[in-house]
């Protein structure tokens, strides 16, 4: 009975400790975030634009004299070099005004030699008191005269040749040529307009309308670094993407930019040019282009997910050295992967709260796990530098 006694006892003490151990509250503890710290890393940053492919050198062939068009020396469509005969205009009235300017140049210079034997008479004969001083003037007048003849002479001479010249109409430089306007046997002259269009191909360029917003962050970002603009701008590199969506062989340079902003779409125009050799890049071709500078600039950078908006601002969550939640305004550049560049708010070292968000608020404390993915390391030695996200909103390839 005692032992009985005694066990019930016993059994009621352990029931009694689970009954409690049931409602005790458990013991509080920091909820567990994932962090990155902020760094500065070589970033590649890569602008990319919609541009259009023009010639370098484009012209319109235009007959400067009337006459029958005789000859078209050239395939349409083909490649023709500089000064290579493209049309010939029928030369016989314009070789006929270069024969009669000649002979004409002819007479004024017999006349122009006979007035010179007349003024050195005249002038010897005016030394030995021969002749008036009346007589030796009209000589000197006369001489004049036929210079000036024979000057006019000489300069419609020249006109007639040219003339004669503009009926070979010629390639001014290497480039394609395209459908020929007029055919053989047609009278053309230049009230025609163009007998054909000619485009260099080879360098070849691009046009690109930079955001005027880019173009002042990219002069800030020269002024800031102490480099000249002409400088940090002719350092870009820049690549193409095709319709095709394969990338152009070579990289071109850019080397000029416009000294306006279009006031109608608020861009900048600027140019590249580049080496077109197989001819694959064409005049009017729309193509994707990607600025980046030669040489990669250090950068403070995090990932994108620990970025969050309210009232037209963008804030991050950090965790400061005693483990506690504070917010903090930050502003941010371009893009790349899933890492943003950091412009201000921030400073390297900072951690930033990347995963759990959610379950977090400013001043709690948290148990900070720092994030491990590939984004979250940095590249050690020999790594690869991450690929820059292409960001630029007039995307349309």
């Amino acid at each position: 009975m005692l032992v009985g006694k005694v066990l019930r006892v016993l059994l009621a003490a352990v029931v009694l400790l689970l009954i409690q151990g049931c409602w005790k509250k458990p013991p509080p503890h920091n909820p567990e975030v994932t962090v990155y710290t902020v760094d500065e890393r070589e970033v590649d940053e890569v602008l990319t634009l919609v541009g259009k492919i023009v010639a370098d050198f484009k012209v319109d062939l235009v007959a400067r004299v009337d006459g029958f068009l005789e000859k078209r020396a050239f395939d349409e469509g083909a490649f023709v070099r500089k000064d290579e005969m493209l049309f010939q205009i029928e030369k016989d009235q314009y070789q006929a005004a270069v024969d009669q300017a000649e002979a004409n140049l002819a007479i004024k210079e017999a006349v122009l030699k006979n007035a010179v034997i007349s003024y050195e008479r005249m002038k010897y004969l005016r030394g030995k008191d021969s002749v008036s001083e009346a007589d030796l003037d009209k000589a000197t007048a006369d001489k004049d005269a036929a210079v000036g003849e024979r000057d006019a002479a000489k300069a419609m001479l020249a006109d007639a040749r040219v003339k004669l010249g503009y009926t070979d109409i010629k390639a001014p430089f290497d480039g394609r040529v395209g459908l020929s306007t007029y055919t053989v046997g047609n009278v053309v002259g230049p009230a025609s307009g163009a007998l054909a269009l000619l485009v260099s191909l080879d360098p070849i360029c691009v046009e690109f309308s930079v955001p005027e917003p880019e173009f002042l962050r990219n002069q800030l970002k020269a002024v800031s670094r102490g480099i000249p603009f002409e400088e940090y701008i002719s350092n870009l590199k820049v690549g193409l993407t095709l319709s095709d969506k394969t990338e152009y062989k070579l990289n071109g340079k850019v080397y000029f930019w416009d000294n306006v902003v279009q006031s109608g779409t608020g861009t900048v125009l600027m140019r590249a040019r580049f080496e077109n050799p197989d001819f694959v890049l064409v005049p009017g071709q729309y193509v994707r282009g990607n600025l980046r500078r030669a040489v990669p600039l250090k950068e403070l950078v995090m990932p994108q997910a620990a970025m969050q908006f309210a009232l037209g601002s963008t804030f991050v969550m950090t965790v400061d050295e005693n483990d506690t939640v504070r917010n903090k305004t930050v502003e941010t550049g371009y893009r790349y992967q899933d890492m943003v560049v950091v412009l201000d708010g921030l400073k390297p070292g900072d951690r930033v709260v990347t995963g759990g968000i959610q379950k977090v608020r400013e001043g709690m404390r948290v148990a900070p796990v720092q994030d491990e993915s590939p984004q979250g390391k940095s590249p050690g030695p020999g790594k690869e530098k991450p690929e820059i996200e292409e960001v630029n909103q007039n995307q349309i390839l």
